[in-house]
């Protein structure tokens, strides 16, 4: 087979990859995991795959969609907690719920254990899995994998992306001084009798960070610069 020809057919398979896409798109708009959108994008994987596999199959299974994102909003919530706990002089208190959203992040989006799933809706998702089996002695084996539901949009990035980096980092950073400020509250208090004279400061300056957190979050942010906009 020719370059040409090799070059043709490799034109034509992308095109109809292309339009199968679109199809998809079309048809079934948005395809959460586990919604019957993403199950139904399977199905017709499967059946497109059937024209040229040898074998081709599903494979149903359990899945917590909001887990993946949702260490996000109890770190958040641990975090507005952990500011009252400074005011208040529960320092302990502020240590352990920091430490806890900690350990929840690194748990779950980290290392991927499922610490938070079973406290979130269970829904079915749905695996197409199609082989091609050679004709002569096997020397290698070529894996092609990818997703067919759709991806989650962040809306401070797509409408501010220059400031994405800041806002996550930025995020983890209040995070981690948090923490930071709570065990040496923790620990200076049990030590000394008495909190030290900073104490007031730091949940001033943490207090602060949580705020523009909240004012510059996605949704916020958007209606802000629309109403700006409009305003002008």
């Amino acid at each position: 087979m020719s370059s040409k020809t090799k070059g043709k057919e490799t034109t034509e398979s992308a095109c109809c990859a292309l339009d199968f896409t679109g199809w998809l798109i079309d048809s079934l708009g948005q395809r959460p995991a586990g919604s019957d959108a993403s199950r139904a994008a399977a199905d017709a994987f499967k059946e497109e795959a059937v024209q040229f596999a040898g074998r081709t199959w599903t494979e149903d299974f359990p899945v917590h969609p909001g887990a993946f994102l949702g260490w996000i909003r109890l770190m958040v919530i641990f975090y507005a907690l952990s500011v009252v706990c400074l005011w208040i002089g529960l320092y302990l208190v502020a240590a352990l719920l920091t430490s806890l959203g900690l350990a929840i992040m690194i748990g779950q989006f980290f290392l991927y254990h499922e610490v938070i799933d079973p406290f979130f809706p269970r829904r079915t998702g749905r695996n197409v899995l199609a082989s091609i089996e050679p004709e002569q002695e096997a020397r290698a084996q070529l894996i092609v994998s990818g997703h067919h539901d759709s991806a989650h949009v962040f809306n401070f990035l797509v409408h501010q992306p220059s400031l994405y980096p800041l806002r996550v980092y930025g995020g983890l950073g209040s995070s981690a001084l948090l923490i930071i400020a709570s065990w040496i509250l923790t620990l200076w208090t049990a030590i000394a009798g008495e909190a030290p004279a900073w104490s007031a400061v730091a949940a001033g300056v943490l207090t602060l960070l949580l705020l523009i957190g909240v004012l510059s979050s996605g949704g916020i942010a958007v209606k802000v610069k629309k109403f700006a906009k409009e305003a002008s």
